[in-house]
């Protein structure tokens, strides 16, 4: 049986912010500067009527324009959404880590996305960011059946890893399907459904071992669960490196 996974892509958010599984953590002591920044980046995002700034003040032309696209095309989806940032770590001039947790909902459909990204600024304006953790939850029917994920945030070339999703209630007699898949570039960027092929789940959950690839760059899991109480589409992303070193990053 197959399934297009029709909600959980469309929050491809924007290559620009992100949400990860943080603990939400006091803001150390930037610069003024930097400190304002983020605030008025929450704002923007929040659509804040007490922001005297647009995605123009804070994003470089070459950046706006696929930014504000995405922005408009989660609203449509999820019209009632909340953005929180919280700033991690500085690292070189220019350069700081930061965690946005962003929740909507809508008639049918509740989102949870969570994640970390490293963004770099020039003269008061983000000139590039790299997505290092991204996770989104989507439960329909305004239910959110309990679920924990276990699948790293970071892994290296060739490894095996595992993708569990467990469901944390306890069935008792009630069947539950889901399935997992690998999403492409293309697909994520073009915010397709991809189908996935689901089937009777045993041992309350699903339990994958997966190899990555052997070359570094984004692995994106996508991954449905049909409950008798609802649908679940979960999104994860798996950053893929070479070196052992590179580990460190996530560990900010």
């Amino acid at each position: 049986m197959k399934y297009k996974l029709s909600h959980s892509i469309s929050f491809a958010i924007l290559a620009a912010l992100s949400w990860s599984t943080i603990p939400l953590i006091s803001r150390p002591a930037f610069g003024d500067e930097m400190a304002s920044m983020i605030n008025e980046l929450e704002n923007v995002l929040n659509q804040s009527k007490s922001s005297s700034k647009t995605f123009n003040d804070l994003f470089t032309s070459k950046q706006v324009s696929k930014i504000k696209n995405r922005h408009r095309h989660l609203l449509q989806k999820f019209p009632n959404t909340n953005w929180k940032i919280e700033t991690s770590s500085k690292l070189d001039e220019g350069k700081v880590i930061i965690y946005t947790v962003l929740q909507g909902n809508q008639a049918q459909y509740n989102l949870e996305a969570k994640q970390k990204i490293l963004l770099e600024i020039t003269a008061g304006k983000i000139t590039n960011q790299s997505l290092l953790e991204s996770q989104s939850i989507i439960n329909s029917n305004n239910k959110n059946i309990p679920i924990r994920i276990s699948i790293p945030q970071v892994v290296l070339t060739g490894s095996k890893y595992n993708a569990d999703i467990i469901l944390v209630k306890p069935l008792g007699d009630r069947i539950v399907a889901g399935g997992l898949i690998r999403i492409d570039a293309d697909e994520l960027e073009q915010n397709a459904n991809p189908n996935i092929e689901i089937s009777e789940l045993g041992g309350g959950g699903i339990f994958k071992s997966i190899q990555a690839p052997l070359k570094p760059g984004i692995e994106t899991l996508a991954a449905l669960i049909v409950h008798p109480e609802g649908i679940i589409s979960i999104t994860h992303q798996v950053r893929v490196v070479s070196k052992e070193e590179e580990l460190k990053l996530h560990q900010i």
